[in-house]
């Protein structure tokens, strides 16, 4: 059907009441897609009230008591015609509709790995500002995100601020895809993600959506568990200056200073933000003590918009990753069962770790006529830091310091020791993609290519040693090497509405990441790895009925293995080892039903996971888990969804999951060379079921 290009606002009203003070909605334009920074504005007498709608498209306008129904609105979008509406207070929400103009279709943003519920068949959940408003006190990233289905969170501090991890469906942080604003967050090399770099960060973040299996992914890290991508909010358009205080148990303080200069009459805007965060942490000796600066600049031109976001401070913690006993648990050590759980074997005081990980991003959009937009997205993280550790009885050659006699003549070669491990690395990207709609609208197609190059230097010194070798300097290093990795991913989308029920969706993304250790300054060696696949999706949509959904898909996903699996410099026994990537089929079947004051989902999956690198049951001395290849796995579930909001401000959200994880097929061998067969077992270290039940509840300037 040939597109009409029509200058109209449609707006439906959706039946529920007004919340107190607040005029809440949502913008979404033809295609049921969110309008990302539409501007909805209120004139009362000779002031004008503005919100900016966020990447969901929600908006909510905080309205002053002189506030009489009828309101009138008017909102605005690069792209579409300004439309005005006159609002019953009593009518609220208002999901708003917006129809194209001919100079700018699409949203001012393209949402990169998003999903929309509903229409794209994945598995998702999203997370809006309301409900970080709600739930957020200055815990991680990982920790706000356990009310998600199938995500578990935990934390080495135990208050839930410091070093935080998660797993989704059972694959930990290594095998999920994070990404901030679109752009990949997992280390290069160890996939892993850092979050304690990023405190009180949630304070300036929009909205986020997981997404459980494969799902969207078109780029980035690894997305075997699934994916999560973090949006940060764009600036207000009216000034604003905002200091937050927080305190709590176990010294816990959070001090946010927030402003934004609001929109200016040529398109510019800013936010800015500083963070500190200060814990004692739960367990002993497990202290936190982070710094965040945020800024974001935008400009919104007539078919495109700019934006710079730097982000980043530095964080100083005293590690406790190390688990306890059975015995601290049940506090058969003191008899005190409060004191003994809070221990931490980590008791030198100089365990501490130091990093510093500023993060830059310039992403710019533009739409060269109705149907096509193209986003191009540079960014640079670096990366700088070290943490000392004391160890005790060390065989003296894995430290590279050679036996020596003693005065009475005896040979020396076990000592204690402190060693320091320190970094120094960058990475930088371009993610260039276009957004194509065709079929007089009923096509969507999205294709790309990302690139990421990445440089670490690791080394790593003996600062003291109780026994040191009189001929040896002082500051011994006993690894020094440099690993650089390059990636590159082509990726193509299309999504097709068929009829009026069905959307048929498919997805193709190859990969290329290539290892090289050239610079290894104390063992010599050197060699490169390139890990090459292509991986497709494949996905059904049916909408049999308003607010109704069915969806079904199939896609493959891969992990090529972490730097350190393969060789570990670090690691005196280490030896070079040849590993395959891991591969993933995930097969997804869901539904969704949404009604005036609510939603359900529901879902089943099964994901065949195949030369599985697995975690063999224990940590290193530097609490890296200890990992071994060859494991097939399946990985089964259901999961649940649902939210009930009755009335404004009260309301009910339950996550709710099964999951059964197996090995199918897993041979390992212990110190003695003897087979130990652990087919069909069960997978440690993932819960079973999970659950979480959140009631919210407000009145007048209360919410719980």
């Amino acid at each position: 059907m040939k597109r009409q290009i029509l200058a109209i606002l449609a707006a439906v009203l959706v039946a529920g009441n007004v919340l107190a003070g607040q005029l809440t909605g949502r913008v979404l334009d033809t295609a049921n897609r969110p309008v990302s920074g539409a501007v909805v504005s209120l004139m009362l007498g000779d002031r004008t009230l503005r919100a900016v709608a966020g990447r969901d498209g929600h908006f909510v306008l905080e309205l002053p008591e002189e506030a009489h129904p009828p309101l009138e609105l008017a909102v605005t979008a690069p792209g579409y015609q300004e439309g005005r509406l006159q609002v019953d207070r009593s009518s609220a929400p208002v999901e708003v509709v917006l129809v194209p103009s001919r100079t700018f279709s699409d949203t001012v943003e393209v949402t990169a790995n998003r999903a929309v519920a509903g229409q794209t068949p994945v598995t998702l959940s999203n997370v809006t500002r309301e409900q970080i408003d709600r739930s957020y006190w200055g815990q991680d990233v990982p920790v706000f995100l356990s009310q998600v289905p199938g995500f578990y969170a935990y934390n080495d501090n135990g208050n839930g601020i410091g070093y935080s991890y998660f797993t989704l469906r059972g694959f930990d942080m290594r095998r999920t895809a994070v990404s901030l604003n679109g752009v990949p967050l997992n280390d290069a090399e160890s996939h892993g993600v850092f979050f304690i770099d990023l405190a009180d960060f949630l304070s300036t973040t929009e909205d986020i959506q997981v997404q459980r299996g494969v799902g969207t992914s078109a780029y980035g890290g690894s997305a075997i568990g699934g994916s999560v991508d973090l949006a940060t909010r764009h600036p207000l358009t009216e000034p604003r200056l905002r200091a937050t205080f927080l305190g709590g148990s176990w010294d816990t303080y959070r001090y946010n200073l927030e402003y934004d200069t609001g929109l200016s009459s040529n398109g510019w805007a800013a936010t800015f933000r500083l963070s500190k965060i200060d814990t004692q942490g739960y367990r002993d000796q497990s202290w936190v003590n982070m710094w965040n600066v945020y800024a974001n600049v935008e400009h919104y031109g007539e078919r495109s918009s700019l934006r710079l976001t730097l982000f980043g401070g530095p964080e100083e913690t005293h590690l406790a990753y190390y688990g306890i006993s059975k015995d601290y648990l049940d506090g058969k050590i003191t008899g005190d069962r409060r004191r003994d759980r809070r221990y931490n074997p980590l008791t030198w005081p100089g365990e501490i770790d130091h990093f510093l990980q500023p993060h830059f991003q310039l992403q710019h959009i533009f739409q060269v006529n109705p149907d096509l937009t193209l986003e191009n997205t540079l960014f640079l993280f670096t990366g700088n830091g070290y943490f000392k550790q004391y160890k005790t009885d060390r065989w003296m050659p894995e430290y590279g310091l050679p036996p020596f006699e003693s005065p009475d003549g005896g040979l020396i070669e076990y000592t204690d020791l402190i060693r320091k491990r320190e970094i120094d690395e960058w990475d930088t990207g371009w993610i260039g993609q276009a957004l194509w709609h065709h079929l007089g609208g009923r096509g969507t197609l999205r294709g790309g290519v990302a690139l990421r190059l990445h440089n670490g230097h690791h080394w790593g010194t003996v600062e003291w040693a109780e026994h040191y070798p009189p001929d040896l300097p002082p500051g011994h290093r006993y690894y020094d090497y440099q690993v650089d990795k390059r990636t590159m991913q082509p990726f193509v989308e299309e999504s097709l509405t068929l009829g009026r029920a069905w959307t048929l969706m498919g997805g193709l993304t190859w990969t290329s990441h290539r290892y090289e250790m050239d610079k290894d300054r104390v063992k010599g060696v050197s060699f490169s790895e390139t890990y090459q696949y292509l991986l497709p999706r494949l996905g059904l949509t049916w909408r049999p009925a308003k607010g109704w959904s069915v969806f079904a898909n199939v896609s493959r996903g891969a992990r090529e293995p972490a730097f350190r699996d393969i060789y570990d410099p670090q690691d005196y026994w280490s030896e070079r080892v040849h590993l395959h990537k891991e591969e993933l089929t995930d097969y997804e079947l869901g539904g969704e039903r949404r009604w005036k004051t609510g939603y359900a989902r529901l879902n089943l999956y099964w994901l065949h996971f195949s030369n599985e690198i697995v975690w063999a049951g224990g940590l290193d001395d530097s609490g890296v888990p200890i990992t071994a290849n060859g494991a097939v796995s399946n990985h089964r579930g259901i999961e649940l969804e649902t939210g009930w909001t009755p009335r404004p401000r009260f309301g009910a959200h339950l996550a709710l999951s099964y999951s059964l994880n197996t090995f199918s097929k897993f041979l390992e061998f212990d110190w003695d060379g003897n087979p130990v067969d652990h087919s069909g077992n069960r997978i440690a270290g993932i819960p079973d079921w999970l659950a979480n039940l959140q009631l919210t509840g407000g009145w007048g300037p209360m919410d719980a």
